[in-house]
């Protein structure tokens, strides 16, 4: 016969079970529901490319990237018989509350690069995604920050999804946003800014103390 404490501690291991199935199964709901936006828009950006004739690749595959961070999506191409792309887009973009246009120019973006000479930000993929600006009203461009994706309110309500490194300095790009951190000042980076240019855009760039 088990005794007061085994009985209590095979409660406690019940309970706790019960706890850590509700979680997975609500992980899986939500990578579901998420997959499920993103195939969508997906389709709904494929259509739009059909409309105007942009000459896009053969897409084999479209998946959310869980562990994206610094990076709104990615198009990647490899060789199978044949030239194929398979794209991935930050799960930040795919959550059901995130904005829904962000979400389709970033595929948007994905997809010309799969056209003839595209991989690249310059050139006929430049000329593609100005086409499409114009006929779409989309900002398709080579860097978005957030608050042009419309995440910002969306990063404003879900704080546990921004990362927060202990970073002392950080240097911003003035023009685009995009944002690297130091954890000391003494470096040709922090101490000379005016001399360096940002990497993504090549506006100039500040440092800010955190």
């Amino acid at each position: 016969m088990r005794d007061r404490g085994s009985r209590w501690r095979s409660c406690l291991s019940s309970i706790t079970q019960h706890r850590e199935e509700k979680i997975m199964a609500y992980t899986v709901a939500m990578k579901r529901q998420m997959e499920k936006r993103l195939n969508e828009m997906f389709r709904e950006c494929i259509e739009e490319m059909d409309a105007i004739d942009i000459p896009y690749g053969k897409i084999v595959e479209v998946t959310v990237n869980y562990r994206a961070k610094s990076r709104w999506g990615q198009c990647q191409r490899r060789y199978d018989g044949g030239v194929i792309y398979k794209i991935n887009i930050n799960a930040d973009l795919c959550h059901h509350e995130a904005s829904e246009r962000g979400l389709k120019e970033t595929i948007i973006h994905e997809i010309l690069h799969t056209c003839p000479n595209c991989m690249c930000h310059t050139g006929e993929w430049k000329r593609l995604a100005d086409l499409v600006n114009d006929c779409y009203g989309y900002n398709v461009k080579r860097v978005n920050n957030a608050e042009e994706k419309g995440m910002d309110d969306f990063y404003k309500q879900h704080e546990e999804l921004v990362k927060k490194p202990n970073w002392k300095y950080e240097i911003r790009c003035k023009s685009c946003g995009k944002v690297l951190g130091r954890r000391q000042k003494a470096c040709k980076l922090t101490m000379n800014p005016y001399r360096y240019r940002c990497s993504y855009c090549y506006g100039n760039i500040e440092v800010i103390a955190s």
